[in-house]
């Protein structure tokens, strides 16, 4: 079956792949219109709560949260090894899978905030996205993900609560090029927009908020060490992540200009620290904000790291010793017209399958133990408010 196929009949989570045949899966959301632009697929989804007399929580939880690696995932890799007597490189295939350990964590990590909506990174498909919500989530999640850019297949997604009652527009940028070349897409993986409108409103009405997912160039490939004499070059990583911000800020402004006064949230992992990187500058130009600004208590500068590894201690006497790196490649930045309905904005750290706070990682074998590396992000926003607001213009 060919991707494209694919991209319509799965991407938006109703639909799931057997061996020979598409498998209908009730969800919160009926599909409505399906078109494709310039900048990619374009979905319009219906609540099928509409006439049930369910009505939405006066408050919405929104989760940010990097998945790494949620799905089942095909390393290749050579050895050495004698075969007939001579020494070869042999291709070997390694299958790579989150433990059920790891995906209880996850689970209990969640059910921590208790989200109506999360923005997700690094999941494999929406087939992975479904088995995670029918088998540690209770099915209570509905997943919105269209296929995106990267080689690896790590896409960005949605999970919607099923239990909501809105209608959904989803658009995907994975085609946006700053180029405005055919085949010179910006993002890594895509920048999809979710607008989330009252159930039964016009498909041309102004949202409620708009959500967006993103997930920066990785910091893989970047500038090597200049050997001695050598001036540095350019790390590549850095500049593809500035265009990146860039293109982000003008999809935002896109947004403003069609809806004046939209709230706006853009949750992602951006692959380098939030707070003192250079490439994010646009983010602050366009006058965004990390969401952590805005709780009653926020948390110190210092404070807000979100992802673990070790690097080599090349001071260290002993070669192979190692040192914790902690920082904050993710956040949600917010415009100030989404931040002044911010009831709380924090952290969630890593929890045991039992809900029990874990400590901080120690040791590489720690931090391979978690649900992610990432911690994840939640805000909680006045959607009486909102909506408030939304019906007084």
């Amino acid at each position: 079956m060919n991707r494209t196929k694919i991209s319509i009949a799965l991407l938006i989570g109703l639909f799931s792949l057997s061996a020979s045949a598409f498998t209908f899966v009730p969800a919160c959301i009926n599909t409505y219109l399906l078109t494709v632009n310039r900048y990619g697929e374009r979905f319009f989804l219906d609540s099928t709560n509409r006439n049930k007399g369910i009505e939405n929580p006066a408050h919405l939880n929104i989760v940010s949260q990097n998945f790494e690696n949620l799905g089942e995932f095909k390393e290749f890799s050579r050895i050495k090894t004698e075969v007939n007597g001579e020494i070869k490189n042999i291709k070997v295939e390694k299958t790579i899978e989150k433990s059920h350990s790891q995906n209880l964590r996850m689970a209990a990590r969640l059910r921590k905030q208790n989200p109506d909506i999360i923005i997700g990174m690094e999941v494999k498909d929406i087939e992975a996205a479904q088995k995670f919500s029918k088998e540690y989530l209770n099915d209570d999640y509905q997943a919105i993900l269209i296929e995106g850019n990267d080689e690896r297949g790590i896409d960005v997604c949605y999970f919607v609560k099923r239990a909501l009652n809105f209608d959904f527009e989803v658009q995907s940028h994975r085609k946006y090029s700053l180029t405005n070349q055919e085949n010179d897409p910006v993002f890594s993986r895509d920048l999809p927009v979710l607008l989330v409108r009252p159930a039964g409103a016009s498909k041309y009405s102004k949202p409620i908020m708009a959500l967006i997912a993103s997930h920066l160039k990785s910091q893989i490939g970047g500038g090597k060490k200049p050997k001695p004499g050598e001036a540095p070059k350019p790390d590549k990583t850095v500049i593809k992540r500035t265009e990146q911000a860039q293109a982000s800020v003008e999809i935002m402004n896109i947004l403003k200009e069609k809806y004046p006064g939209i709230p706006i949230v853009m949750g992602g992992d951006y692959n380098n620290d939030i707070r003192v990187a250079p490439e994010f500058a646009a983010f602050y130009t366009a006058g965004l904000a990390d969401a952590l600004n805005f709780d009653k208590n926020p948390l110190k500068l210092e404070d807000r790291f979100s992802q673990y590894y070790f690097k080599l201690n090349e001071e260290t006497p002993v070669p192979h010793d190692s040192e914790l790196v902690a920082a904050q490649l993710d956040a949600m930045m917010v415009n100030p017209e989404f931040a002044k309905f911010i009831l709380a904005a924090g952290i969630q750290r890593d929890v045991r399958p039992d809900g029990t706070e874990s400590s901080m990682p120690t040791t590489l074998e720690h931090v391979n133990k978690r649900a992610s590396d990432h911690d994840g992000m939640y805000l909680v926003v006045d959607l009486f408010a909102m909506l408030k607001q939304l019906i007084s213009n």
